[in-house]
């Protein structure tokens, strides 16, 4: 063994811990390839698993195309948002709900919801961020340190919070626009 790899593998950080378990592959979710001796090239690309075939393996669609891979080779996404995030996501959505209301009613006149507004930007943000990083984190490749945004908002639950962050980001920032 090359003694830079085991140098590597020691601090590396291991195996992320999975949020869906081996053998809870479905339809339409989204997995990590990884462990394939024959197509390596195919290792690391995140695919939607499409069908399972009678021997066992899931037909995955990648970039290039529809491949067959056993199910110890993938490594599937978060299935659903935990409750207590579903609760949390809810909460925040309710305060800054609360928030724009007292604004439109206020007209942006009560010091309080004026520095709310452009405080909450980044606090939006960075929780839009960090949801999407925990719940990709599954599909995450041990050799990166941090996804790309863009890759972090490909998997269905990811994906949801990925675009109403954005979009709550966006509506705030409008609001601070007179």
């Amino acid at each position: 063994p090359d003694p830079a790899c085991a140098s590597l593998r020691r601090h590396s950080p291991g195996p992320t811990p999975a949020m869906a378990e081996a053998g809870t592959h479905k339809v339409g979710a989204f997995a990590r390839v990884t462990g394939l001796e024959r197509t390596p090239h195919l290792n690391g690309e995140i695919g939607e698993l499409v069908r399972q075939t009678d021997a066992g393996r899931w037909v995955v669609r990648v970039r290039s195309g529809l491949k067959a891979v056993r199910p110890e080779n993938l490594h599937p996404a978060a299935a659903e948002i935990p409750d207590a995030a579903r609760r949390g996501l809810g909460g925040a959505a309710a305060a800054t709900a609360h928030l724009l209301l007292e604004l439109a009613r206020s007209g942006g006149h009560r010091a309080l919801s004026a520095v709310m507004l452009p405080a909450s930007v980044p606090i939006w943000i960075i929780a839009t961020l960090a949801g999407c990083y925990w719940l990709h984190r599954p599909l995450t490749t041990p050799e990166a340190a941090l996804p790309g945004i863009s890759e972090m908002g490909i998997a269905p639950p990811a994906r949801g919070v990925y675009r109403s962050g954005s979009a709550t980001v966006g509506l705030l920032m409008a609001c601070t626009v007179r």
